[in-house]
């Protein structure tokens, strides 16, 4: 069994952050449409891309704990988790990681 470990990072400020702005933008808007936070679209999205992904989100309040939680029960259909992909393809997340 292959265990991947993401370890998620804010993009650093770089001539390309126009592009990481057009991308959260972009999934935030799609979060919207559905009525989630877009923490949890991510979260959702991860699961939905392999049984063999865990995130594992930091949070420093229970509100977004408890969010984060609720990302297990949301489901895409094919046409939204094609959608979500056809955005990170148009806006690939670009520069290096802030520590």
């Amino acid at each position: 069994m292959l265990i991947l470990f993401y370890l998620f990072a804010v993009l650093s400020h770089s001539r390309s952050s126009a592009i990481n702005l057009q991308l959260t933008a972009a999934l935030k808007t799609f979060a919207a449409k559905r009525g989630i936070p877009s923490a949890q679209l991510a979260l959702a999205y991860l699961l939905k891309l392999s049984e063999n992904i865990i995130p594992i989100p930091g949070s420093s309040h229970i509100k977004r704990t408890l969010e984060n939680v609720e990302a297990a029960n949301v489901t895409f259909s094919d046409e939204e988790f094609n959608e979500i992909d056809a955005i990170l393809k148009e806006f690939p997340g670009v520069g290096e990681r802030c520590e």
